[in-house]
């Protein structure tokens, strides 16, 4: 007896997966176990950046410092400094 699924493809599989994933919001995929855990350790530096924007406290990516930084050699070097 043979299993049904045997003529499909890992390209098949992939395909139809992504198709469900493209349908899927992502509130709904953090319940999945284990999807938390993965997606927070991949976006940890974004989030502290993020939260740390709402609370109004910007820390130079290029010196270090926190606030406005009123060095100018860090808006030449990395315009994207704040």
């Amino acid at each position: 007896m043979t299993n049904r699924y045997d003529k499909m493809s890992q390209g098949d599989f992939d395909r139809i997966l992504m198709g469900i994933l493209q349908d899927t919001k992502a509130c709904e995929l953090i319940s999945v176990p284990g999807f938390y855990e993965i997606v927070s350790e991949e976006f940890n530096n974004e989030v502290l950046d993020r939260w740390e924007k709402e609370q109004g406290e910007h820390t130079c990516k290029y010196c270090g410092k926190t606030g406005d930084c009123p060095n100018a050699e860090c808006l030449d070097a990395v315009p994207e400094h704040l």
